[in-house]
């Protein structure tokens, strides 16, 4: 099962999978085993080399995501590895990105959420940012703290986006988090977002799971199989 494909700097062609890491050189593919760092959480035996995220920073470092193992960062000859011992709210990682500043900021799933026992299904995940030393959470803002965030987007004005399960969209832009809700017209509950995409004329095109939104300044809509599409 193939999770995220990535082309970095270099033209490396890498594949990222619910087995692992392999990179193609446009004949062959080549494993590219990931070490495993110490833990204290509980791992999920089915998504332990689950690899939901690999990204290039501006230095050239390939970071992956990985559920249950937090993120690891590889700099072409060493791995650093980022887990909730080093500040991380859960090592259940999902998107990994960069702004003009050099913050890594990195969305978590709560880390119980796969726990056998429904009713311990809680706990901590959401928005992180890494500056370098250390890692900043957000728990005074709601949706952003004991939740799921599967997508951080950085718009043609440097905006930071992030999607919630059930919370809505925020926007960050520097100072402040903005929050859209996006509630199903139907049966009036939040939709979890799954993805964010600006198109070229600045309007933001919400995935949800079980729906398409659309963002046009302040104007959340429904998007159908018979649109609107103007």
């Amino acid at each position: 099962m193939v999770s995220n494909l990535f082309i970095d700097s270099n033209n490396t062609f890498w594949i990222g999978t619910w087995g692992g890491v392999c990179k193609f050189d446009g004949k062959k593919f080549t494993s590219f085993p990931l070490p495993y760092p110490k833990i204290t959480t509980s791992i999920n035996k089915d998504t332990k080399d689950w690899v939901t995220e690999i990204y290039e920073d501006y230095k050239g470092n390939i970071w992956f995501g990985r559920d249950g193992y937090g993120a690891c960062k590889y700099d072409g000859l060493n791995f650093t590895h980022f887990t909730k011992t080093d500040g991380l709210p859960s090592n259940n990682v999902q998107d990994i990105i960069e702004d003009k500043q050099s913050n890594i900021w990195i969305g978590t799933r709560v880390s119980e959420k796969d726990h056998l026992d429904t009713n311990k299904r809680h706990g901590s995940g959401g928005l992180s940012k890494y500056n370098g030393k250390e890692f900043k959470s957000f728990p005074n803002v709601e949706g952003l703290h004991n939740n799921d965030v599967y997508q951080i987007y950085i718009d043609s004005k440097e905006n930071l986006w992030i999607s919630t399960i059930n919370k809505g969209l925020y926007k960050y832009n520097g100072k402040s988090f903005i929050n859209y809700p996006v509630i199903d017209p139907n049966n009036k509950t939040p939709k979890a977002i799954i993805s964010i995409l600006e198109d070229s004329k600045g309007v933001f095109w919400i995935g949800c799971a079980g729906g398409l939104f659309q963002l046009n300044g302040k104007t959340i809509i429904n998007i159908t199989t018979e649109g609107p599409w103007n």
